[in-house]
């Protein structure tokens, strides 16, 4: 028979139970990576399980739910916590379509996140979170609400021309068009859900039919990146991002430091800071864009998550700053610091077909995987396969990664690397 103090120390020596909620695809296996490295017990609630996740979460560990919806969500995580006997240490989410629903649980488990209302007020109803913003007198573009589609033109006459419709929650900026000049309504719509992507679509299922019409803000789009912890907020850097041709805006590269003025660049983050405590974030990561226009930043959206796609291992190569732990620390409530290690200077870039057709060749791609400073590459379109250009939703030939000492190698090598391949469409 297991006396008390046995019991105590078998609880004290167990590993921290971690439940994540949704994987947000194979572009996240990395943060899976870091996981198995941990002395962490990895659970998992998410829609579907890909093969992939096999390598990283026992089956009996996987909970299939409706991550997308907060009633189920708790119902199923607490009915499982029950039947297997289990309490969660950390529960948390990289995902920006579960914030909100991760927060819920996170509430209603009494556990360590950003809270419910914080959430909504963020990205995920970018209506509370420009709203918020406005009466604290930070600049954001004069915006307009539309329940009906049908309200556009009436809209446009309020928030004048250029504009940008966008729905009302999403991320990488789906749904998102420019509009110009007046246009018909019907193709408007059908432009705007062109760039919705297959994996979005089990999120946008929650999308009410609620648009939002901003007037448009020219100039660069950057990101600043990091982790609030008990109302400290932890800034690990700041993206700058190169846009695809509008009336579109997709990201096409990051650059990380960004290169731009160390005044403007404090600028952001004074206005980060203000967003941040405005909003009510803590517990969390951020991920807030901004447009640097003549006059000052102007705030876009902020989510409350770290950034996606390869930003995070782009962190860890520029400075040293791993976020994944950091963020794995403040869920468990470990007080963590982020200061910079070391600077190197990051590109990542997607190449783009620039007409439409059949890929016929690509050579050069062997070559280019040997290069010195490069440390990511994929193939993301195969040789006979056909490729658009906008108005469709082209995707990238191929993806890189690279990083240099200084800004003038890494565009050299960003040059010399391109120089290599050779593509043709026909």
């Amino acid at each position: 028979m297991i006396n008390i103090d046995e019991k105590f120390l078998r609880l004290m020596h167990s590993p921290p139970k971690l439940l994540l909620v949704e994987h947000g695809g194979q572009t996240k296996e990395f943060i899976f990576q870091k996981i198995r490295g941990k002395s962490i017990e990895l659970y998992l609630a998410c829609s579907q399980i890909p093969i992939w996740l096999q390598k990283y979460v026992y089956p009996e560990n996987i909970i299939k739910t409706d991550t997308y919806n907060s009633v189920i969500l708790i119902s199923d995580v607490s009915a499982f916590m029950v039947s297997h006997k289990i309490s969660f240490t950390a529960v948390g989410t990289f995902w920006e379509h579960t914030v909100t629903q991760t927060a819920d649980l996170v509430a209603a488990l009494d556990l360590v996140g950003v809270t419910p209302g914080a959430a909504r007020r963020s990205s995920a109803n970018k209506i509370l979170m420009r709203e918020y913003c406005r009466k604290a007198g930070i600049c954001t573009p004069k915006l307009t609400v539309l329940r009906n589609i049908k309200q556009l033109p009436d809209a446009l006459e309020q928030v004048g021309l250029p504009a940008v419709l966008k729905p009302i929650f999403g991320n990488n900026s789906y749904g998102v068009v420019k509009i110009e000049r007046t246009v018909d309504i019907e193709s408007l719509v059908q432009l705007s859900q062109k760039t919705w992507s297959q994996a979005q679509e089990e999120a946008f299922k929650n999308f009410s039919g609620i648009y939002l019409l901003e007037r448009y803000a020219a100039g660069s789009v950057v990101t600043v990146d990091g982790i609030v912890q008990n109302k400290r907020i932890w800034i690990a850097g700041m993206v700058e991002v190169e846009m695809g041709p509008e009336p579109w805006f997709t990201q096409q590269a990051n650059y990380l430091p960004p290169k731009l003025d160390s005044e403007i660049v404090e600028l952001c983050y004074e206005m980060t800071r203000a967003i941040i405590q405005t909003l009510g974030f803590d517990n969390c990561g951020f991920h807030c864009e901004l447009r640097i226009t003549r006059e000052s930043p102007v705030m876009i959206e902020i989510a409350a998550r770290l950034p996606g796609g390869w930003i995070l291992p782009a962190y860890e190569r520029a400075y040293g700053i791993d976020l994944v732990s950091k963020m794995l620390d403040v869920w468990q409530g470990i007080d963590i610091e982020i200061k910079p290690a070391f600077t190197r200077h990051i590109l990542q870039k997607g190449i783009f077909p620039t007409k439409p057709g059949q890929l016929q060749s690509v050579r050069g791609y062997e070559e280019v995987r040997n290069m010195k400073g490069l440390w990511y590459f994929v193939e993301v379109t195969k040789v006979g396969k056909d490729v658009v250009t906008y108005p469709e939703v082209p995707q990238p030939i191929y993806f890189y990664a690279i990083e240099a000492e200084s800004s003038q190698e890494l565009d050299h090598l960003s040059e010399e690397l391109e120089a290599k391949i050779e593509i043709e469409i026909d």
